[in-house]
């Protein structure tokens, strides 16, 4: 009895770890522009009505200083030469989020990502 307890238990924990599948996220590369050079600025496709950690949430409307902001762009830091051309449309996945850098007075600045798998869509 002992041991269809532990393989039904082991079978459990195992089938609990499974990771999730990862959200494919798309955008449009705009221009180069961020903190230091090599960063690129991103828009992300339909930003508003997605939850990202990397986009800020709230309902207070855009700042009057300019159209890309943290509601729905980021700076991606290590964006892979090919896709570094004004107006490529691209997908990534993995990435890690840097929050938004602190040379930015603004609050509305878009988050600095750094992106592991990006391609063109």
């Amino acid at each position: 009895m002992k041991s269809i307890f532990t393989i039904f238990l082991c079978w459990i924990l195992m089938s609990s770890c499974r990771k999730d599948a990862d959200v494919e996220i798309s955008g449009t590369v705009i221009l180069e522009q961020g903190a230091t050079s090599g960063y690129y600025l991103v828009e992300i496709d339909d930003a508003r009505n997605k939850n990202y950690p990397f986009i800020c949430s709230g309902d207070e409307p855009y700042p009057a200083a300019g159209f890309y902001n943290c509601k729905n762009s980021i700076y991606i830091k290590n964006l892979p030469d090919t896709l570094r051309t004004n107006g490529t449309k691209i997908i990534f996945s993995n990435y890690k989020n840097f929050n938004r850098n602190l040379l930015w007075s603004s609050t509305y600045a878009p988050y600095d990502v750094e992106v592991y798998d990006a391609r063109k869509k």
